[in-house]
């Protein structure tokens, strides 16, 4: 099974506290000295949502929120653990900020916009197929706000494609994203879009008319 994360996501060590202003009260961010600019960016989307700082207020521009949680003096930034347990916040956004910066990287790399997918909805695919060595994913047009609209399946596809619910599994996306770094970087590809991942990277990105729009990111 390919868990392990890419060298890019970042460890717990070499913090760094960012603070701004807002409402007359002080809010910190804290990440990976290198991704200060993100968490200071992360700062000036909580003071653009215009709204006196309390507790539990959420910007949430993309994969998932970064929520204000009142601490001594002010109030801190924090994020759902994708690393570890979604259900679970931490204060060391150094996570959340890589998934959405390679999102978005990967989708412009492949001339589209990110379209994120929530990082609660959930991803349908094969059963245990996320131990499959390299992954084929598509993303079709879905009207349940709790579904991404993506579809897993081993590459190259099996012979017998009659997926019978039996079959099949349902994981939230950030689950599959922690288990499966290839895969999470792909999740803010546009529907439409399908993509082949192996051994953390996106071998192969084409769009809803089959061009082939990306290759190795």
């Amino acid at each position: 099974m390919s868990d392990a994360p890419a060298a890019d996501v970042p460890d717990a060590s070499g913090l760094e506290t960012v603070t701004a202003r807002i409402g007359g009260v002080e809010v910190r961010a804290t990440a990976r000295a290198r991704m200060a600019p993100l968490a200071q960016g992360v700062l000036n989307q909580v003071a653009a949502l215009g709204t006196a700082p309390v507790d539990g207020l959420a910007a949430a521009p993309g994969w998932g929120p970064f929520t204000l949680r009142a601490r001594e003096g002010g109030f801190v930034v924090v994020a759902p653990a994708y690393e570890t347990d979604a259900a679970q916040e931490t204060e060391d956004l150094s996570h959340a900020l890589t998934i959405d910066l390679e999102q978005v990287r990967v989708a412009g790399a492949s001339s589209a916009r990110a379209t994120f997918a929530r990082f609660d909805q959930r991803v349908i695919g094969v059963r245990g197929c996320l131990d499959a060595p390299a992954l084929l994913l598509k993303r079709d047009h879905v009207t349940n706000p709790t579904d991404s609209g993506w579809f897993v399946e081993p590459f190259p596809p099996t012979a017998d494609r009659s997926w019978t619910p039996e079959r099949l599994a349902a994981w939230p996306a950030w689950e599959v994203a922690r288990r499966r770094w290839d895969v999470g970087r792909a999740l803010a590809l546009p529907h439409g879009y399908v993509a082949v991942v192996e051994a953390g990277r996106v071998v192969q990105v084409r769009d809803a008319s089959d061009a082939v729009v990306g290759e190795d990111l």
